[in-house]
């Protein structure tokens, strides 16, 4: 499928002002206030669009689960998709986060999400979508590589920023929901990528500051 016909979670741009601390990441993105004001203006008004469609209507946001992926000693997945894969603006550029458009399948039942707490569970439910379309053996809750045992605890995700800026055309139409996902990996090598990323690795929160990021996880290394 053309990824233009792809059908895509959207919400009108006009009510980005119900989201205090916009543009930009909020820097008080976790207080329970601010995904709240989330789940109550805007959840209820998603839309499903065909993604050519709003690719460069202002009037759209298209929703993009970010997820970055830490270890428990505090180190974080970093990657580069090299020349690798369509988007051009990230050619050799590193990256903090995993994302990709929601779908209608990311969120089963009703739609847009109307019960208590549904629009956390759909929007994990993509970012994890996203995870295992990204990167070979893992998550797993447990198996076998290179003859070795190998186990990892439940993945733990959490939301902690609000991601949207004005910078260029393309992220003026892209709101994105930026989550850590902790996860206890005893052999972290261990963590594959699929074909069209060039390179992954581990990195202290220090060394971030030592690559160049592509423009999300450049606003968002300093909130992690």
């Amino acid at each position: 499928m053309n990824k233009m016909d792809e059908q895509v979670v959207v919400f009108e741009s006009r009510y980005l002002p119900y989201l205090d601390g916009l543009p930009g990441v909020a820097p008080h993105h976790v207080h329970q206030s601010n995904i709240s004001r989330f789940g109550e203006y805007v959840v209820p008004r998603m839309e499903i669009k065909r993604r050519g469609d709003v690719e460069e209507d202002p009037g759209y946001q298209q929703v993009i689960p970010y997820v970055v992926v830490c270890d428990n000693r505090d180190n974080f997945l970093m990657y580069n998709r090299g020349t690798k894969g369509g988007e051009k603006r990230l050619a050799n550029k590193w990256s903090l986060g995993f994302g990709g458009h929601i779908n209608r399948e990311d969120c089963p039942g009703s739609f847009p999400p109307t019960l208590p707490g549904e629009h956390l569970r759909f929007l994990q439910s993509a970012a994890m979508r996203e995870l295992v379309e990204e990167l070979d053996e893992w998550p797993t809750p447990q198996g076998e590589v290179a003859g070795q045992p190998i186990s990892y605890e439940p993945v733990s995700m959490f939301n902690v920023a609000f991601i949207q800026i004005e910078d260029t055309p393309v992220d003026s139409v892209h709101f994105g929901v930026a989550m850590k996902a902790f996860c206890n990996i005893r052999h972290p090598e261990w963590v594959k990528p699929k074909s069209e990323i060039a390179e992954v690795k581990w990195v202290s929160r220090e060394e971030i500051f030592d690559y160049e990021l592509e423009r999300w996880s450049e606003r968002l290394k300093w909130h992690l």
